[in-house]
């Protein structure tokens, strides 16, 4: 949090609330729009003497503008041009996962649709973005050269961490890079959108089945008549998990959510559910149920083409 502050404040003087908008709006997918993060992280910065605090009176009303200084802007510096740490970029909450069998039913089961719906709500709010950013390029760009321009430390701050002279290279150069970072993060989006789509009806489907709903001639075959029996609920529950590990897996193929462990590695776990989702459209394919043949041979073959797609091309 502290260097994202930094690298904001690099291009003008900001308020605590002002850095949390702009969080909230563009960077939600890298740190916390916590108001309580973020003034730790301005109190750290402040002691540490990378940036100062000027108060002043707008509408009757007390603001604080924080500003880097020459010591922020070194330390910055410093950061930004650094190898990135990948054993660094971890997610403690993936291992709700792990331990999810230990909750109460009712409480899995909130979870794992609260999972669902915070993924699309993460989907839209990136493609928004996207939208955003692509009818805002040109004015953007202009907009902020007349203002840093005119911000003669500013101009110095970004010429300092750059070692570019004309500023407008050192602002083309970062929406350049900003762009690119979007676009690596939204990356492989058809496959990965189609997969994930085919994944969240696939985890909706068994959700409803070890709840009781009558869909069971969609699965194993329809051996199982209807409703799944109580033994074979506890069996899709672990099914369930594997669905959700797999929707974790292709968004973080596609850069949306972090890697699982390294990128490697996910790469591997694609190929594998890629080699797993075929062999269930085999299965399907041959299933004495005709729902499930027609329904789920075509969902499957379409997961393991994503899987397949997005391994290759990461």
């Amino acid at each position: 949090m502290e260097y994202i502050i930094l690298g904001l404040l690099l291009f003008k003087p900001m308020t605590v609330y002002e850095i949390r908008a702009y969080v909230q709006k563009n960077l939600t997918t890298i740190c916390s729009d916590s108001l309580g993060s973020i003034q730790i992280a301005i109190k750290k910065l402040l002691n540490k003497g990378y940036i100062t605090k000027n108060e002043y009176t707008e509408r009757g009303l007390t603001k604080k503008k924080h500003t880097i200084t020459s010591l922020g802007v070194e330390y910055y510096k410093e950061w930004v041009g650094s190898p990135i740490n990948i054993a660094k970029m971890t997610n403690m909450e993936e291992s709700k996962f792990y331990f999810l069998g230990t909750a109460p039913k009712e409480k899995r089961i909130s979870f794992l649709k609260s999972y669902i719906s915070s993924l699309k709500g993460q989907l839209n709010k990136l493609t928004a973005i996207k939208e955003y950013s692509n009818c805002m390029k040109d004015e953007v760009l202009l907009t902020n050269l007349e203002r840093v321009s005119g911000e003669k430390e500013i101009a110095s701050n970004l010429s300092v961490v750059s070692e570019e002279k004309d500023i407008r290279s050192v602002l083309e150069n970062t929406y350049s890079f900003t762009r690119r970072y979007s676009d690596q993060k939204r990356r492989n989006s058809m496959q990965v959108y189609i997969g994930a789509a085919l994944l969240i009806i696939v985890i909706i489907m068994s959700i409803l089945l070890i709840c009781g709903l009558p869909l069971g001639e969609f699965s194993m075959g329809g051996r199982f008549g209807k409703k799944w029996p109580p033994k074979i609920r506890l069996l899709g529950l672990t099914q369930l998990l594997s669905q959700i590990f797999a929707l974790y897996i292709i968004l973080s193929a596609g850069t949306i959510l972090p890697y699982f462990i390294n990128k490697d590695v996910t790469r591997v776990i694609c190929y594998v559910f890629a080699g797993f989702f075929f062999f269930n459209t085999v299965l399907n394919a041959i299933s004495p149920s005709k729902k499930e043949k027609f329904v789920m041979t075509p969902m499957s073959l379409g997961a393991a083409v994503c899987f397949l797609i997005a391994a290759i091309v990461m």
